[in-house]
């Protein structure tokens, strides 16, 4: 009589899990080289630019003021402009649209959409110039060019600030003033805007500007940073509901004046600077790296690196794809937007490692 094994033993169980791990990993390794990419859009038109904001309403981009950088010596009239320009690019045309000027020109602030609206939050008249306590509220649907309104000022200026939002309320964190002080800060202002009204909340550890911020299942990261010393890999998460700080595990490198957002469960952190003087002799950084908060863990190579390196940008997600205007490296600022498609981000070996070993344990 013929007998039947049954492998029922933690043994094959582990040794099928590793296969089955082998074989999600080579599957989502393949997707991703296949799937994600980088490619640039059409130019923005009239100027290249960097230290801008950017938002997204009803699935167009909106890029707002920043610096046209222009040192080259055998250019006309060289040096940095800052601007007031705001253009609309619709991803699905592959066209911009000039819409109503900024009341205030400035470079180096933080941007958030809320209710079909967007929020600009502080910046400077232009770079190491006066830092600005100015808030203006942009509306996209108000006549052909949008509208602006002002709104109650910060209660501290700030340069090279975030800006975020979690259920009703709209965060600012961090920034600094470049001027005869050099300050760093760690304030968090919380913004009503049915209320035009700021509330100081729990400051974060680690003060710096030029940070990255994203959002997840309620929570704000703040990334990065540089605080007039040292360009930072810190990665500290805020939680509104309790106002309280807690760290995580840093980024795999420092960075500062990078675009950061969220997109499948995750968050992007997307060029910079590695170094940083302000001039042609800066790293300007084309890698770009995914945070998994279900692991706490950086992942280096989830996703595919920019074209090209460089700083002073933005990131926003549009139609589930991300996109980062302008920039700069050394001496010059670009025109470009490039748009990220994710491709196979949102299928993880490492989350099926968790689920995959957690079923495991209650065999």
């Amino acid at each position: 009589m013929s007998t039947v094994t049954r492998y029922t033993e933690p043994g094959f169980l582990y040794l099928f899990a590793g296969l089955i791990l082998i074989s999600l990993a080579a599957i989502t390794s393949t997707s991703l080289a296949a799937d994600d990419k980088w490619e640039r859009r059409e130019n923005m038109p009239e100027s290249s630019r960097c230290c801008t904001a950017a938002a997204s309403v009803d699935g167009k981009v909106y890029v707002i003021g920043g610096i046209e950088v222009n040192r080259a010596p055998h250019i006309p009239n060289p040096g940095d402009l800052t601007l007031d320009r705001v253009q609309e690019y619709d991803p699905v045309t592959d066209t911009w649209a000039a819409k109503r000027s900024m009341p205030t020109t400035r470079a180096r602030m933080a941007a958030v959409t809320f209710d079909g609206m967007i929020y600009v939050f502080g910046g400077a008249e232009r770079r190491g110039g006066k830092v600005l306590d100015a808030v203006e509220v942009f509306n996209p649907e108000a006549g052909e060019r949008g509208a602006w309104k002002k709104l109650a000022k910060l209660p501290t200026a700030l340069a090279a600030t975030t800006a975020t939002v979690v259920g009703d309320k709209i965060y600012v964190i961090g920034g600094w003033d470049r001027g005869a002080q050099k300050e760093a800060f760690g304030t968090v202002f919380e913004y009503d805007p049915k209320e035009d009204e700021f509330d100081q909340k729990r400051d974060m550890p680690t003060p710096r500007g030029g940070l990255g911020a994203a959002v997840l299942q309620g929570k704000i990261y703040a990334i990065g940073g540089w605080n007039f010393e040292e360009i930072l890999d810190t990665v500290e998460v805020y939680d509104p509901a309790t106002d309280t700080w807690e760290a995580k595990k840093p980024m795999p490198i420092k960075r500062a004046l990078f675009g950061a957002t969220t997109l499948s469960g995750r968050v992007f952190a997307i060029g910079g600077l590695a170094t940083f003087s302000d001039n042609q002799n800066d790293e300007v950084l084309k890698r770009v790296d995914v945070y998994n908060p279900a692991l706490d863990q950086w992942v280096i190579d989830e996703a595919v690196p920019l074209p090209r390196g460089r700083a002073g940008v933005p990131a926003t997600v549009a139609s589930n794809k991300i996109y980062v205007p302008g920039g700069r490296a050394g001496i010059q600022s670009f025109p470009s937007i490039y748009e990220y498609t994710p491709g196979a981000l949102s299928v993880s070996p490492q989350d099926k490692l968790t689920t995959v070993w957690a079923e495991l344990k209650q065999q």
